[in-house]
Formats: C-alpha cells, sequence, structure tokens
C-alpha cells in the first residue's frame, strides 16, 4: 500500500504548487544594491519636480487606541532606497529621553554619486528635528545608529574617507548632539571590503557590528577599546548578504544577532548571542524553517531587540522559491522569543488583520504586500511596539507600482498578546511611505507610551534606484505614537481547586488571584483540554471567583477550567489551565450520637461525637441557638475524626 500513499501525496503536492502558480507571476530576487557610490541611473524617464523645496507637514491622526504625531525633517532626497532590508535610522536616548537621533541617506542624483549620511538631533522628544550634517563629510551610504551611555550618536556607514576602498566605518559624537564625530575604521575584512553595518553599543563604550561583503559573506566585529581603538577582528558567519541582518544588546550585556540563512540554508532565520561583546558567538539557533512543502520563506525583513534580557526577533514571510518570491500573494509578519508561544513564531499581522492589496508594477526592491518589520521595546515595563510597511490600495499611474502605507502593533505583555494593526500614516495626501524604522527604547512614562519612529515619504510610488521607478521627492518624516501606558493585565493564577486534585464537591468554588488591573474576569470550564466541550463560559466577572451551580457537574468525572482579565486595554491571554475530579458519590449524613438529642444538664465542655462515615475525608460542625442556625457559636471545618471537644459554651 505504500507507493499508492506516496503517489497520492505527490499529486495533491502538485496541485498545490499548481494552484499557487496560477494566482500570480513570480519574480526573481532581486540582488542587493551594491553599495558602491558609482553612477548608474536606471531609470527610464522622470518625473520633472523641483527636489527638497517644502517640507511636507501632516496633521496628527487617531487610531483605535493610540494618537499619532509627524514632524518633518526637512531633509529631502531622489535616492529612495533607504535600506536592502530594515533601516535601523533612529535611537533615543533612554537615559535623557527627550534627545532623539537619526540618520538618512541623500542624494540629490539618480545614480547617487553624491550619496551622504546626514545626522539629525531633536531635543524635544522627536517634535523638532535639526540637521547637522553629513558624517563623515564624504560620499557615504546605508548608515545605522545607536548610542554611548554619555548620549553620544554613534554612526555606522560605509564609504571611501581617508582614501580607502569603500569599507565600513564607525563615528562616534563627542557629546550629546554635538555634530562633531570621531573616526573608527574596522579595517579590511578578508578578501573584499565590507559594507552596510548596523551596530549596537554597550554601556562601557564597546560597540559590535554586522557588516557584509559584495559579493562575498557577512561578518561581525567589535570595538573592545575606545582609546586606543581596538577591534577584535572580523568573523565570518553563515547569513545572507546586505541588511539580512540586526544585532541588539540585553541589560544584562547579552549580544544578540538575528540573520537570514545564506545559500545552504535560503529563507531561514537563524538567532544567535554572545557574552564578550562579539569576540566570539554561541550556535546559531534556528528560529524559522523554509522548505519545499509548504514553501514559506523569509526574503530582507529581519530585525531584533531584547526585553527583559530575552530576544524578540520579528520578520517578514511569505511563500517562495529558491530563487523567486511571489509579491502578489499575502504575507504574513511574525515574531519569536523563547518565553512566548512555547517558541514557536507567532503571527501578529497578516491578510485577517491588515487588508490585503497585491504588490505589483516595480517589485524590483523585493517588498511583499507586508514587509520590513521594525521592533522596539519600552524603557521600562513590558510594551513592544512592531511597526512595518503594507500595500494600501494604490498605484502609481506610471508603472503600477504600490505605494505602501506605515502600520504598527503592539504587546503591553511582554508579546504575549497583540493589538491589532493600526494604519498610522494618512491617506491624503497620497505618498509612498517605506523603511520605517523603531527605536530599539521607546520612553514610557506613568501615564503614556511614545513609540519614537522615522520613515521615509515619497511623493511617488515604487524604488527609482533599483527598479527604475520615476524620481519622487522623498522626505524623512519622524513619527510618535502615543498610547496609553495602561497595560492589558495579566494571566489570572488559578487557587482552587488545586491542580489535579480529586474528591472534589459538585457545586466547588473556582477560585483565582486577584490580578491588579483587571476590570473583569472570564472563566471556562470543560469536559476536555481543548474547550470544545464548555459547559461554564461566564464573563464579565466582577470578583475573581465563581460558584458552580448544582446540576453542571457529574460524579466522579474529570474537568479542565481556565480565566482570564480583562481591562480598558485588552484580555490578558488564558491562565494554564488545571483539572480536578469531583467526588465518586455525594457521603450520608452522619448519625448523631452525643449528647443525646434534647438531653438536658449537659457539661459546658461537652464531647460532640458523632458516627463514622467510612467514605467521608473530613467534617464540618455547627453549634447554635437557633435551629435555622443563623448565628452558630461554634463552626469547625475540616475536622478529621467524627468527634470534637468543646473549649467551653456560654451559659
Amino acid at each position: 500500500m505504500r507507493p499508492n500513499i506516496i503517489s497520492l501525496s505527490f499529486f495533491i503536492l502538485i496541485f498545490i504548487l499548481s494552484d499557487i502558480n496560477a494566482q500570480t507571476i513570480s519574480k526573481p530576487i532581486t540582488p542587493p544594491v551594491t553599495g558602491y557610490e558609482n553612477s548608474q541611473d536606471n531609470s527610464s524617464y522622470h518625473l520633472k519636480i523641483k527636489v527638497g523645496s517644502v517640507s511636507n507637514h501632516f496633521p496628527g491622526l487617531n487610531t483605535s487606541s493610540g494618537t499619532v504625531l509627524f514632524s518633518p525633517t526637512g531633509v529631502h532626497t531622489i535616492y529612495d532606497l533607504q535600506s536592502n532590508a530594515v533601516p535601523q535610522t533612529i535611537w533615543q536616548d533612554p537615559l535623557v529621553p527627550s534627545n532623539v537621533h537619526a540618520v538618512y541617506m541623500q542624494s540629490f542624483q539618480p545614480g547617487s554619486t553624491d550619496r551622504y549620511t546626514i545626522y539629525l538631533f531633536s531635543e524635544n522628544f522627536g517634535a523638532t528635528w535639526t540637521n547637522l550634517g553629513s558624517v563623515p563629510t564624504f560620499v557615504s551610504g546605508f548608515p545605522s545608529i545607536d548610542g554611548f551611555t554619555n548620549g553620544s550618536a554613534v554612526i555606522a556607514n560605509h564609504n571611501r574617507s581617508s582614501s580607502t576602498p569603500i569599507r565600513t566605518k564607525i563615528y562616534f559624537d563627542l557629546g550629546a548632539g554635538f555634530g562633531i564625530f570621531q573616526q573608527l575604521d574596522p579595517g579590511s575584512a578578508p578578501a573584499v571590503d565590507v559594507l552596510w553595518p548596523k551596530l549596537v553599543c554597550t554601556p562601557d563604550n564597546k560597540i559590535s557590528f554586522v557588516a557584509a561583503q559584495n559579493p562575498g559573506v557577512p561578518y561581525t566585529n567589535s570595538l573592545i577599546n575606545l582609546n586606543p581603538p581596538i577591534f577584535s577582528g572580523y568573523l565570518e558567519y553563515g547569513g545572507k548578504l546586505a541588511d539580512s541582518y540586526s544585532v541588539a544588546r540585553a541589560s544584562n550585556g547579552t549580544i544578540g544577532h538575528a540573520f537570514i540563512g545564506n545559500e545552504s540554508s535560503p529563507h531561514d532565520v537563524f538567532y544567535r548571542f554572545s557574552t564578550n561583546n562579539g569576540q566570539s558567538w554561541s550556535t546559531a539557533q534556528q528560529i524559522w524553517d523554509w522548505n519545499f512543502t509548504d514553501r514559506l520563506g523569509v526574503v530582507r525583513g529581519i530585525d531584533i531587540v531584547f526585553k527583559d534580557n530575552e530576544p524578540y526577533v520579528v520578520f517578514n514571510v511569505s511563500i517562495m522559491d529558491e530563487f523567486e518570491f511571489f509579491p502578489e500573494l499575502p504575507s504574513s509578519i511574525r515574531i519569536w522569543s523563547p518565553n512566548i508561544n512555547g517558541g514557536i513564531p507567532k503571527i501578529i499581522a497578516d491578510s485577517s488583520t491588515v487588508p490585503f492589496f497585491p504588490n505589483k508594477g516595480n517589485t524590483s526592491d523585493n517588498f511583499l504586500p507586508v514587509c520590513r518589520p521594525s521592533i522596539g521595546r519600552s524603557s521600562s515595563g513590558n510594551f513592544i511596539a512592531v511597526a512595518f510597511s503594507a500595500t494600501s490600495g494604490h498605484y502609481s499611474t506610471f508603472d503600477s507600482s504600490a505605494y505602501y502605507s506605515g502600520w504598527i502593533t503592539y504587546s503591553s505583555n511582554s508579546g504575549n498578546s497583540w493589538i491589532n494593526p493600526e494604519k498610522i500614516t494618512p491617506e491624503n495626501p497620497l505618498r509612498d511611505w517605506r523603511y520605517i524604522s523603531v527605536s530599539k527604547s521607546n520612553n514610557l512614562t506613568v501615564s503614556q507610551l511614545t513609540v519614537q519612529m522615522v520613515c521615509q515619504s515619497d511623493s511617488v510610488a515604487g524604488t527609482n534606484v533599483i527598479g527604475g521607478s520615476p524620481i519622487g521627492d522623498a522626505e524623512l518624516i519622524g513619527i510618535r505614537f502615543i498610547t496609553s501606558a495602561t497595560s492589558l493585565p495579566s494571566a489570572p493564577q488559578l487557587v482552587y481547586p488545586p491542580n489535579g486534585s480529586t474528591n472534589i464537591l459538585l457545586t466547588p468554588l473556582l477560585d483565582w488571584n486577584n490580578v491588579s488591573n483587571a476590570d473583569n474576569y472570564r472563566v471556562q470550564l470543560a469536559r476536555d483540554t481543548g474547550f470544545a466541550s464548555l459547559l461554564i463560559d461566564q464573563s464579565n466577572l466582577a470578583s475573581s471567583q465563581y460558584l458552580v451551580t448544582a446540576s453542571t457537574l457529574s460524579y466522579d468525572s474529570v474537568y479542565y477550567w481556565r480565566a482570564n482579565a480583562t481591562n480598558s486595554n485588552g484580555t490578558s491571554i488564558w491562565s494554564p489551565v488545571w483539572n480536578f475530579r469531583t467526588i465518586t458519590f455525594l457521603p450520608p449524613a452522619p448519625i448523631l450520637l452525643s449528647p443525646p438529642n434534647n438531653s438536658s444538664g449537659i457539661s459546658v465542655t461537652p464531647i460532640i461525637d458523632w458516627s463514622n462515615v467510612p467514605s467521608a475525608s473530613s467534617y464540618n460542625l455547627q453549634v447554635a441557638i437557633d435551629t435555622s442556625f443563623t448565628t452558630p457559636v461554634i463552626n469547625q471545618t475540616n475536622l478529621l475524626i467524627s468527634q470534637y471537644n468543646v473549649p467551653s459554651l456560654t451559659l
């Protein structure tokens, strides 16, 4: 029978793949922009516009959960490919959160012969920006930014300064917003110099960065001493080229490195870490696997941040062949962390929560319908935010390229649950919003969280640099997303009946702990662990208890129960599932033995005795001065023997 089974599986697979290809045309995965500052004007036609004449001012807008404010930087460009993947172009100083730093790649020539890294500084939480010029004052490209604990910005890019070949160099400012940068040159990597750097700084003025050759392999390197500058040296790893990587630092000093695999593991995602500032690394852990069965893989979009010393890696997933992708099919944003969803990447945005529109026209920049996620965390608390780009449903009349919008989703409980994504860019005027970048740390106060972002807003859709779309007037725009700091409640902790307990009465009081910021609770009880056969599903409970009514449960049966909590910001995840078994049958009532019924002259310290009940595990005793027992003078529970010595009765 096995040959028949194999043949059936084969024909089913062929049908599915044929169906996919019938829906859309695959496109080759375009190689990254070389990074070499050479004139190479690929556009077949240009818009005749005056670039950078006026800053764009956008009114604020409200979403379901927050407010969005926009800040023009006044920095324009016609070089509209800011990254081959996810940019790292904004840094809010976590120690002085009013100081926000950004970098942007600017050129007024399509071939980028005058491409520069512009450094911008804000000292009012990103409300206004000051252009402090190019870093270095030399042709450069593809910057990333982080900072030292003294508040000075640290910028990495690749350039030809000091008469070297084009390669990665690092620059650190002499103070917060000074704009006086000193150069650090890591030197040449083996064979070919490395480009497209991403960096992270440590509190003791050390730097770890990742960069890649073109063509060639990617490397990591570390500055292990600032004065004099000493680098640990380039270490090769098995990853993809050109921005398909990201680094971040945990509060305990761990450096995390997320990257997309190379040709031996195409479209896979890996995570590894270093505890000595990148001088050596752990074995890479595969956290996403592309295969020929489901064909779900990752192209270009990946980013990482740490929260409470745990890594969070976000990436975009879509159907892919080994050398092709399908920009007209739905894609998704997923997040991985070892402490959420059992370590299985969790979908936080897809066509069920973001309106789906195919990416058509110029797709040589490898954009997907939802893609290029950038991740940041709150400066304290449990917030994690992910911003990304998504097709808007509008297309260019010049070459049918898709206009993109900016979106955001966030979690207030360390990634366990997420709000539905919300659009954070305006519908009008129609602009192409791409290359959104979120600060790794974002200021959280008692009342609100502000997520700091920058994003390129272009007057036309598509990418001129790599795909030849019309030249537009693009500007770097600061975006602040402000939401209430009220977090989602945590999951309740179940109390009674204890997990795995037996001999529970048929009307138990289900009890769980109070959750400090919860407004109400929901409890479920079922016969199965999947809660398909629900017996109780009670929501809007004001207290953290629920009394099971008679005739709900049966004797000698196992039941499963759980609870969650809700406030104005949303609902927690479910508590862990507990179970209990009910009693085999109800024990008979004891027979009272002593003192005899209606007896008199009894001592004020009598021994009250009743018959043993073989099936009983404990007894409850009440003594009252009235037959309705409204005012008991003795109320003892959980007595283990069928006898009680009364200490004293009132005469």
